[in-house]
């Protein structure tokens, strides 16, 4: 009975929500430093799997400068946290008050 409904979901498009609550989309933020020498908070939504890293994931993304076509480069990621969670480094604290969401 449970192959299916599950055949059953998977034909009409619909996955119980059990089958993906590892990989749920949160919101991160993190500071950066660019090749250029700039310091930069970047935010973005990601799933992640269930035994990988925000960084991990984080090192195939982009960054993109203001004009939203410029790729920027990134250096280093010094610091990735949730969006609701304060950074504990007091020059990302600093530069997140002045960076607009």
């Amino acid at each position: 009975m449970k192959r299916y409904l599950f055949l059953l979901f998977a034909l009409i498009g619909i996955v119980p929500s059990h089958v993906y609550a590892d990989q749920a989309l949160q919101d991160w933020k993190c500071y950066l430093q660019l090749k250029n020498g700039v310091m930069h908070i970047a935010r973005y939504t990601v799933s992640l799997n269930e035994n990988e890293r925000i960084e991990q994931r984080l090192a195939s993304m982009v960054v993109f400068a203001e004009d939203g076509v410029t790729k920027l480069k990134v250096k280093k990621q010094l610091e990735c946290k949730l969006e609701d969670e304060p950074f504990s480094n007091l020059a990302a604290r600093e530069l997140e008050g002045m960076t607009p969401k």
